[in-house]
């Protein structure tokens, strides 16, 4: 159970660390998992969406789903309260503190 909870706090940090390199703007959970199999964190696309609902709800992520040519593409963008836990002005114990 440790290293899940561990694995977790890891790949919570991966994914606010990569939304940080978009700043304002919102990235497509498709590019955001590819950049996560690239850091070696591949996952399905429930367990993505499992982890940005949680970032969700913590106020760090803001989700949202665009139609675009009858396509439904979901997207995840760095909150400010997000930033301010990127840049150490915030701790969370459920994230690590750096990738």
């Amino acid at each position: 159970m440790k290293l899940t909870a561990e694995k977790n706090r890891r790949l919570r940090i991966a994914i606010l660390e990569i939304l940080n390199t978009g700043h304002l703007n919102p990235m497509d959970t498709k590019s955001l998992a590819w950049h996560l199999g690239n850091l070696g964190y591949p996952m399905p696309e429930d367990l993505l969406l499992a982890h940005l609902q949680y970032l969700e709800e913590l106020g760090y992520v803001q989700n949202e789903t665009r139609s675009d040519i009858g396509l439904e593409v979901r997207h995840a963008r760095l909150t400010a309260k997000g930033w301010k836990l990127i840049d150490g002005w915030l701790h969370d114990e459920g994230i690590d503190e750096a990738l």
